[in-house]
């Protein structure tokens, strides 16, 4: 709760996070991606060529596998955002930010919601309801969607990684800037619609805060938070990551020209009205 060792330590402990995030999850990350690349390839072995062949290995399969690739991060990003929240740590981060937030108009509470944000939006959402006035109810689900959340941890992951060559701290550092970039706009999109939207006009009121002793977690308590919000960001931005692979599969494997000979070409011919098999045919 120190004014400066403690926004010190809690820098410090993001940074960790970020740093385990790269260092920790790469190997898992790495055994996915072969994992779904061999099954690819045993599956095009298995059917042979073709369009359904195509479809499935290049469209489902490489969709599937480019959600499930980065699974191993979003499973780790939660295991320490649930261990935080349990051990007592993010009632004293809230403590420490309401000094910074309270000059943005926003209540000190509302920082937990807003570090929920960066696994989930929808859950930090939810998290808002433990506020007691519904003006900050609002203004906190108004910027909760600015901060960078579980979805765009791949994003920024691939450019990091693509763009940045030098040491997991120096990709971690930039992650955590990243991070830190979110959240600045957050709260000065915050301050903007406190000072011209009418009804988010008031007077900020006394931010009261419980602080509950440091305990140990409970290892099934944070689990269950884990498994809980990363079912979530499959099923919320997973199904959109599937679908936008099919699509894009698609439009890169159609329109296409069939070679004479080839199975598709074959099928083409068979399938054919009979007034024109002999121009296909001779085509």
């Amino acid at each position: 709760l120190h004014r400066a060792v403690g926004f010190a330590a809690f820098l410090g402990v993001m940074a960790l996070l970020f740093m385990a995030l790269f260092t920790g999850a790469q190997p898992l990350i790495d055994g996915v991606d072969h994992l779904f690349k061999a099954f690819g390839a045993e599956l095009r072995d298995l059917l042979g060529p073709g369009i359904f062949t195509d479809f499935l290995v290049d469209g489902v399969i490489a969709g599937v596998g480019a959600v499930m690739v980065f699974l191993p991060q979003i499973l780790m990003l939660f295991l320490f955002l649930g261990f935080l929240a349990t051990c007592g740590s993010l009632a004293r981060v809230a403590y420490l930010m309401d000094r910074i937030m309270r000059s943005m108009n926003l209540h000190g509470r509302a920082f937990v919601p807003m570090l929920f944000g960066f696994a989930c939006a929808v859950p930090a959402i939810t998290a808002t309801r433990t506020m007691e006035r519904r003006r900050d109810r609002i203004l906190t689900m108004m910027v909760v969607p600015l901060m960078t959340c579980s979805a765009r941890l791949p994003i920024y992951t691939l450019i990091i990684a693509a763009l940045i060559r030098g040491s997991r701290l120096t990709q971690a550092s930039l992650m955590v800037a990243m991070y830190a970039f979110s959240v600045s706009m957050s709260l000065a999109a915050a301050w903007v619609m406190s000072k011209t939207v009418k009804p988010l006009k008031a007077r900020r009121l006394p931010f009261i805060i419980e602080l509950p002793p440091y305990r140990w977690p409970r290892v099934p308590d944070v689990l269950r938070m884990m498994g809980g919000k990363s079912s979530m960001f499959l099923r919320e931005a997973g199904t959109v990551i599937l679908a936008c692979s099919i699509a894009l599969w698609a439009l890169l494997y159609f329109p296409r020209e069939l070679a004479k000979g080839s199975p598709d070409y074959s099928a083409l011919i068979a399938h054919a009205p009979e007034s024109q098999k002999a121009e296909l045919a001779a085509q």
